[in-house]
């Protein structure tokens, strides 16, 4: 229990679990609510548009965050679980 409740700690914005969870291999299912968090950060923080109300210069560096975002997502989608069927529960389910 103390050694999750570390690694789940929100100090230095869940960096014990980021580093953790970038030695993981995939397929895994990362905590979403974690990417969330970095994505309303990330649309909060910056603007859309680089050159204010002329709105005529896309931000490129929030695109590119959001961007890698949902590529560290994704990375963890790109693999297949390797999920086998457990007779002894099927056996209760059925």
């Amino acid at each position: 229990f103390q050694e999750l409740t570390e690694l789940c700690n929100p100090i230095a914005n869940y960096k014990q679990y980021r580093e953790a969870f970038k030695r993981v291999p995939p397929p895994a299912v990362p905590y979403i609510a974690l990417y969330l968090h970095d994505l309303t950060f990330i649309e909060d923080g910056n603007q859309d548009y680089v050159d204010g109300d002329a709105r005529s210069v896309i931000n490129f560096a929030k695109m590119r965050m959001i961007a890698n975002v949902f590529l560290a997502i994704e990375k963890f989608q790109r693999v297949d679980f390797n999920l086998q069927q457990v007779q002894i529960i099927l056996g209760i389910v059925v």
